[in-house]
């Protein structure tokens, strides 16, 4: 299956982080699931499609004609601890998002409206 190393901080499930392979192997229509793979620590490992050769869940987002579909996706720490939830509407980010860090503290929240931050 598709292997890619991340190594930057990641923020949530933004594209910045390895936009080409993200735009390469999510679905037009469907769910996205990205598992951790050679996990180096809480931020660096790479990730794989294949639930057979994970290292727990990474990502979990959902695609409606190419763009995020309404609801929300989520992110995970290598330990399982929920690492981020971000809401979409209209394929923005829309309504409150969270992020937490590996310890399940809340580190911040913040809320967007079509796609652009309010507070």
């Amino acid at each position: 299956m598709s292997r890619v190393t991340i190594e930057k901080h990641e923020l949530g499930p933004r594209t910045e982080d390895s936009p080409e392979w993200i735009r390469k192997n999510h679905p037009e229509n469907g769910v996205f699931r990205v598992y951790w793979k050679d996990v180096e620590g809480p931020y660096k490992g790479g990730v794989t499609l294949d639930p057979n050769e994970n290292e727990g869940l990474r990502w979990e987002w959902y695609y409606k004609d190419g763009k995020h579909a309404d609801g929300v996706s989520k992110g995970w720490f290598p330990n399982s601890q929920l690492k981020s939830e971000w809401n979409y509407k209209n394929g923005k980010r829309n309504g409150l998002q969270t992020q937490w860090d590996q310890n399940g503290q809340k580190m911040w929240e913040v809320t967007y409206k079509d796609g652009q931050k309010v507070k």
